[in-house]
C-alpha cells in the first residue's frame, strides 16, 4: 500500500463504516493499493505520493483506457461506470473527477 496526498479536487476509494463511499478531500491522505500517480495528467497534478509501503503492482487496465475515456462526453463516462457497476456520485460533475473514479474503480476489480 501506497500513501498520497490530494492535492485538488475530491477522491472517492474504499467504503466507510456506514456503507457508504468514502471521499477524500485536499489535503487528506489517500491508502492506497492502486497507484494514483497513473490519474495525474499534465497540467492536472491531482496526487502526491508520499509513502510507498509495498511494491507497485502491475496494471490490470486494458491499454490505452484513459485516452479512450478522454474522448467521451460526460454522459458516455456515466453510461460506462454504469455499464461495468462502478458507483459515480452526482457530486463529481467534471470529466476528470469522473475519469479518475472510473479508473480507480476499473483497478478495484
Amino acid at each position: 500500500m501506497a500513501k498520497f496526498r490530494v492535492l485538488q479536487g475530491l477522491h472517492i476509494e474504499g467504503k466507510n463504516a456506514d456503507g457508504s463511499q468514502r471521499v477524500y478531500r485536499k489535503g487528506e491522505i489517500v491508502d492506497s493499493a492502486t497507484d494514483l500517480n497513473k490519474l495525474n495528467y499534465p497540467g492536472s497534478i491531482k496526487f502526491e505520493q508520499v509513502s510507498n509501503d509495498a511494491p507497485a503492482e502491475a496494471s490490470t487496465l486494458e491499454p490505452n483506457l484513459d485516452e479512450r475515456l478522454l474522448g467521451m462526453t460526460i454522459a458516455q463516462l456515466r453510461t460506462f461506470a454504469a455499464d461495468n457497476s462502478i458507483e459515480i456520485d452526482e457530486v463529481y460533475s467534471l470529466k476528470k473527477d469522473i475519469i479518475d473514479c472510473i479508473l480507480v474503480g476499473m483497478e478495484e476489480k
